[in-house]
């Protein structure tokens, strides 16, 4: 799966965290190389986080991500309480980035690869 975010710390949890859990992660830090590899890969799922520094932000890469890999399950992850709105736009889902959004994420992951996404 793809995952996208511009804080390196962040970035390295999540593949750590997802790794944990038998994921198989690509981890990248800009929209420019998420938006390369959506368009030339086939992934179970693109997580990116909402605020991604630039021009564009992971909305706009799961509306990328829709159109190229529509199979794949979308995934926005951030503080925004706007995000479940977000989200729907592009038919993902939305975990909140609070302190315990590791079980979610995996959960929302699981779900969405196993059950497939509309």
């Amino acid at each position: 799966m793809l995952v996208v975010d511009d804080h390196e710390h962040d970035l390295g949890a999540m593949d750590e965290l997802l790794r944990r859990h038998g994921f198989r992660s690509e981890p990248v830090r800009t929209y420019a190389e998420a938006a390369h590899l959506v368009r030339t890969r086939r992934y179970a799922a693109v997580v990116a986080d909402f605020r991604l520094g630039g021009d564009h932000d992971g909305l706009d890469l799961l509306r990328l991500a829709q159109e190229h890999a529509p199979h794949a399950a979308r995934i926005l992850v951030t503080a925004d309480p706007m995000g479940g709105v977000l989200a729907d736009t592009v038919r993902g889902v939305w975990i909140s980035k609070d302190h315990d959004y590791a079980i979610a994420l995996v959960r929302a992951i699981r779900e969405g690869i196993e059950g497939g996404q509309p």
